[in-house]
């Protein structure tokens, strides 16, 4: 290796990424899970328009990182901005890596299985991906699920929490709120059956509708979050829903 102090000095130096480091090859079992959902061939690379908003899942991470679209050479290479995040996660951002980027195009939610093919950090911070071979449509839930800040109430046996909905899908919902001191805490089952009421910005009227409770994460200073599973929705209810949820879909 021949030593460069200028090229070492110049602001737009490449950054030389790690090899991969040899680890031992996995068994079949333990290769990643398909993305679920029919693959469409890739055509053409308008299908992600530039600048669209990106999660990227760097295999073995465990973490969705955010990034954005910057730029495409049809055939070749993706190239994205590197997700902000710690310095241990960075460290993972090296040749070959695999990942798994995910985006909303026309409504849906699509995705595609890459690795990193280059990575620069002068003049800026990006990640070169190699260019897919397909996306795939991927289904991260039974429906798309979205964070949410809307004013609800539920009732749970004789107990009602006021509070707020913090996320939503057409199925179902997620609610906090504060207890009150010396507030008896519910116990729930995940076969009780609960009512949520609460209405969407989407000039409906109110929505009430009975649910099942999927999950209740642990009490946090003096905090209740339960997870909400609709059933039996009015008609009118699920208009309503299935209309607020595509719209965010749509421009998300």
């Amino acid at each position: 290796m021949v030593e460069n102090n200028a090229l070492a000095e110049d602001p737009l130096a490449e950054d030389p990424l790690v090899e991969d480091p040899p680890v031992e090859k996995e068994p079949e079992s333990l290769e990643p899970t398909p993305l679920s959902g029919p693959a469409t061939e890739v055509r053409e690379a308008s299908l992600i328009p530039v600048d669209s908003r990106l999660l990227v899942d760097i295999d073995g991470v465990g973490e969705h990182l955010e990034s954005r679209l910057v730029g495409i050479l049809p055939g070749q290479t993706l190239i994205v901005e590197t997700p902000a995040t710690t310095q241990p996660i960075r460290d993972q951002f090296y040749l070959n890596r695999k990942v798994v980027v995910r985006f909303v195009a026309a409504g849906e939610v699509r995705g595609f299985r890459s690795r990193i093919a280059h990575s620069i950090s002068r003049p800026c911070e990006l990640l070169f991906l190699s260019y897919p071979e397909s996306f795939e449509q991927v289904t991260l839930r039974r429906q798309l699920r979205f964070t949410a800040l809307l004013p609800a109430k539920i009732t749970i046996g004789e107990q009602v929490f006021e509070g707020a909905l913090t996320d939503i899908s057409e199925g179902g919902c997620g609610f906090s709120t504060r207890l009150r001191r010396k507030t008896p805490v519910p116990e729930i089952g995940k076969t009780d059956t609960v009512r949520i009421d609460f209405q969407l910005p989407n000039d409906g009227g109110p929505i009430s509708v009975p649910g099942s409770a999927k999950y209740q994460d642990p009490i946090s200073k003096g905090s209740l979050q339960i997870g909400v599973s609709f059933q039996d929705i009015p008609s009118e209810a699920a208009d309503q829903l299935r209309d607020y949820v595509r719209s965010l879909a749509s421009v998300l």
